[in-house]
């Protein structure tokens, strides 16, 4: 099983494009959607699929910290199939399987049945805690002046903490 840490070092290192000297937050806020319908109980199993719940997920996570961009626009498809570059990600190949370098919506349902997150990684996402820590991750990295209630961090990063000391070896932080 991989660490807590190990996917913090995941999400932080992923290769993003680039645009006029900025990060794309597509991959992020596409993982931080997941995360959120984890929480909600409606993704189960580490599957994601690519339905319309899933893409108003995605578009209501962009609008909440990304809002308007004059860079980037919240391209559900993108992240969905380049997410499949990361070792967390798998997409999971239909019948209609036609291999190409970009997907559209309807390209990608054809294509795909959907995608699924390592177990690990959605054990993690399913403890409150390690999920704060994994979000925090993000948007400390892609979103950097996202604004968001500091106690409600320091709380998540003080459950980590006592988990991690009545788990042992379950959890791996970074001082």
């Amino acid at each position: 099983m991989n660490s807590l840490q190990y996917y913090i070092l995941c999400f932080t290192s992923m290769n993003c494009n680039k645009y006029h000297g900025q990060v794309a937050p597509h991959k992020a806020m596409m993982l931080i959607a997941v995360m959120e319908e984890i929480a909600n109980g409606h993704l189960t199993n580490g599957f994601v699929p690519h339905n319309d719940t899933m893409v108003k997920a995605f578009e209501s996570t962009w609008k909440r910290y990304v809002g308007k961009s004059s860079v980037f626009n919240p391209v559900f498809a993108t992240p969905f199939f380049h997410l499949n570059n990361e070792p967390f990600w798998k997409l999971m190949k239909s019948e209609n399987y036609t291999e190409r370098k970009e997907y559209s919506l309807g390209a990608l349902r054809e294509s795909f049945y959907g995608a699924k997150i390592s177990d690990d990684l959605c054990q993690f996402i399913e403890e409150p805690a390690c999920r704060q820590r994994l979000k925090r991750a993000l948007l400390d990295k892609f979103i950097p002046n996202w604004k968001d209630n500091e106690d409600y961090w320091s709380a998540a990063e003080s459950e980590i903490q006592y988990q991690s000391s009545n788990k042992k070896g379950t959890f791996v932080m970074a001082a």
